[in-house]
């Protein structure tokens, strides 16, 4: 795939990764000359990343909403929050758990279970399109 010298914390450069990205979705169409019969909704893949990536690729789509096209406006790539940092997260806080072994430790446990819960609603609300209400 190669590497891009683009700087996802930039509007502009999000929107040039995902445009990058977006050859790569079935039914893409490079053509802005096509007849409306022959352009084709792209099929929605998962885009993963950072809580970071994620705001920005939304970001990206909604600047990009009043393009012509399906494939112009970024259509079939869906955002979504990738799980690594919630993994170091619960790595990190497994280990103060771990050390603490008293009652502090369940304030931890209670905070890691909103904490996954929070996560979870938001990849769900990715996931079926809607906007993420947060608690």
């Amino acid at each position: 795939m190669g590497v891009l010298h683009k700087n996802e914390q930039y509007e502009d450069d999000m929107v040039e990764i995902l445009q990058w990205l977006h050859k790569y979705v079935p039914n893409h169409c490079d053509s802005t000359d096509a007849k409306e019969s022959e352009i084709k909704q792209p099929v929605n893949i998962l885009s993963g990343g950072d809580y970071l990536t994620f705001e920005r690729h939304k970001g990206a789509q909604s600047a990009m909403q009043d393009a012509r096209t399906p494939s112009s406006r970024l259509e079939g790539l869906i955002p979504k929050i990738e799980d690594f940092h919630m993994q170091a997260e619960w790595h990190s806080v497994s280990v103060v758990t771990l050390k603490l072994r008293c009652h502090c430790s369940v304030n931890v446990l209670v905070l890691l279970i909103i904490y996954l819960s929070h996560m979870l609603q938001c990849m769900i609300c990715t996931l079926l399109g809607t906007k993420f209400q947060p608690f």
